[in-house]
């Protein structure tokens, strides 16, 4: 598949697959305009979402599923991935949350969930 529509703005999020994941299975799909990145099995099942987000001059990457949510540092803006070149490095996760936690993450709201979650780091 060459892309896949992103849930946060209905336009294409393109496949952005790096050779080292696609030889597990996976593929990865990017939407530039949300910052939004879509992880999937072959099968196209989703895998993963992430939202990116810069908050005080720092990246951020927020990645959620059926099984939990995490929060990840990635560096200064510059540092991290190009999607479809490189993937992230240096991330360091600052927080998770099990399944049990219900988080509606959206555009509108991921900068005040990542400083409300800031405050208990």
């Amino acid at each position: 598949m060459n892309s896949i529509i992103c849930k946060f703005c209905n336009n294409d999020a393109n496949n952005k697959t790096l050779e080292e994941f696609d030889r597990f299975g996976m593929s990865i799909y990017f939407c530039s305009a949300c910052k939004a990145e879509y992880i999937t099995y072959k099968s196209g099942k989703l895998a993963s979402t992430s939202l990116y987000s810069e908050l005080n001059s720092k990246l951020y990457r927020v990645s959620f599923n059926s099984h939990g949510l995490w929060l990840w540092y990635v560096g200064v803006p510059g540092i991290p991935g190009i999607p479809g070149v490189s993937k992230n490095k240096e991330m360091k996760l600052l927080k998770s949350f099990n399944d049990e936690i219900v988080v509606d993450i959206n555009l509108n709201n991921i900068n005040d969930k990542i400083k409300y979650w800031l405050l208990f780091i």
